[in-house]
């Protein structure tokens, strides 16, 4: 090596070289996030469902149902509440939160698992689910409540069982109310008759036939799964299986 020559800088592996830094730069990470799609491309049921397919597999059903719900509550404004049930990992709530990003301010995805009665002391209420700005611009839209199955779950204070409590003052709610919504000390009146609210959980097979068995009447003392099959005002849910 002749002086003044810098010298040659060592690599980090012995198999390293300019071909490596090449492919480096050329690599494309397949399960990298793509950018916020835009909402005008998805302005026809069959686009919305080809975007679905390209970020859920499978539960080709429970994809329809939800681009259903989305036109009916979006486009017609109509109240279309549903229950998606399956395993953990199926894909309930991936495909709300896959449609959250075509519709832009539409839907809010949130977790259900933690709600207390109204006045009590807890992470979250009733009430609290609705505290997002776009339950009060006055349009039809959606609410989906991760970990559905988790009110169904019995919970007990001083020795008595509240579970029930809470379920029907969430049905009372889903039904279509108007609700007190607290935010910084001001009141909000919200009408949840124009919210459409999909339950997604890993419900129990009991809860499941119950629900077959009892679709058109309100089976008192029941849990809240098949109780919810439908409402007390009449309104049918959609009840899917995945």
């Amino acid at each position: 090596m002749r002086d003044g020559e810098p010298k040659p800088q060592p690599q980090p592996f012995p198999w390293y070289d300019g071909r490596v830094e090449t492919v480096r730069k050329e690599y494309v990470n397949p399960w990298a996030e793509e950018d916020e799609p835009e909402q005008e491309q998805y302005d026809t049921p069959r686009a919305i469902y080809d975007y679905l397919n390209r970020k859920v597999w499978k539960q080709d059903a429970a994809k329809k149902a939800a681009i259903v719900i989305a036109c009916n509550t979006f486009k017609r404004s109509v109240k279309s509440n549903a229950m998606f049930i399956g395993p953990s990992g199926c894909g309930k709530t991936c495909i709300w939160r896959c449609l959250q990003k075509i519709f832009l301010g539409r839907i809010v995805v949130s977790d259900s698992s933690s709600i207390t009665l109204t006045s009590w002391k807890g992470d979250k209420t009733w009430s609290d689910l609705l505290r997002s700005l776009l339950f009060r611009n006055g349009h039809h839209n959606i609410l989906t409540l991760d970990e559905a199955d988790k009110l169904c779950a019995p919970k007990f204070s001083d020795g008595e069982n509240v579970s029930h409590s809470i379920q029907s003052e969430g049905l009372t709610m889903l039904e279509g109310a108007f609700v007190d919504v607290k935010i910084s000390s001001v009141i909000h009146s919200t009408d949840t008759s124009k919210i459409s609210f999909v339950l997604c959980g890993a419900f129990s097979n009991k809860a499941h036939n119950v629900a077959e068995k009892s679709a058109g009447s309100w089976p008192a003392g029941q849990d809240w799964a098949s109780r919810a099959w439908r409402t007390r005002s009449g309104g049918w849910w959609t009840r899917l299986c995945l």
